[in-house]
């Protein structure tokens, strides 16, 4: 979860060059979906300014979801 600043979503095209996609704020989760399915990241968050990120492990996730 993105606590606090601004990031930018970047997403690789099939010529790998990276893409901007959208931005993101102050409160929006994000690598949920490689959380959710076990599957390597759909995406790259790179920070415009200072941020404040919160992470949770998959098996912190697998507990609470128990």
């Amino acid at each position: 979860m993105l606590a606090k600043g601004d990031c930018e979503v970047l997403v690789k095209d099939l010529s790998k060059k990276e893409m901007f996609v959208a931005e993101i704020t102050s409160g929006t989760l994000f690598g949920e979906v490689a959380l959710l399915f076990n599957v390597k990241r759909t995406s790259s968050v790179r920070c415009k300014d200072e941020c404040t990120i919160g992470s949770l492990s998959q098996e912190f996730f697998k507990e609470l979801i128990e």
